[in-house]
């Protein structure tokens, strides 16, 4: 039997989502990991190095693997810092987003695109 394209593309939405929702679930642990501090740092001056132009030298601190993960915690606390930014002003704190939680956000979705 032959697939069709909306089904096939019902089928990896699904499994998208299920791969998100399962590495979302519980993401705002209270502890960071052993390894997630380090990683915070390295993403915060990944970042850092990208917004200051310095492109030749924003991967120097990262190995090869190191990379990805790096720029999607960096990803995740620049739209943290961004949200925070807008909501601030107008709400309370309880809609603050935190850095961390950030980047467990985007490793969790990045991880999941390539599932």
């Amino acid at each position: 039997m032959r697939n069709s394209r909306p089904t096939v593309f019902s089928i990896t939405i699904c499994l998208l989502l299920l791969g998100v929702g399962l590495r979302l679930f519980q993401i705002s642990s209270p502890e960071p990991g052993p390894d997630e501090r380090h990683w915070l740092a390295r993403s915060s001056l990944f970042r850092a190095r990208i917004a200051r132009g310095n492109y030749g030298t924003s991967t120097t601190l990262l190995g090869h693997p190191g990379i990805p993960a790096a720029f999607a915690m960096a990803v995740g606390q620049a739209s943290a810092d961004r949200w925070n930014r807008f909501i601030e002003p107008r709400y309370s704190t309880a809609l603050h987003v935190d850095g961390l939680i950030a980047s467990r956000i985007g490793i969790a979705i990045f991880s999941s695109l390539i599932f």
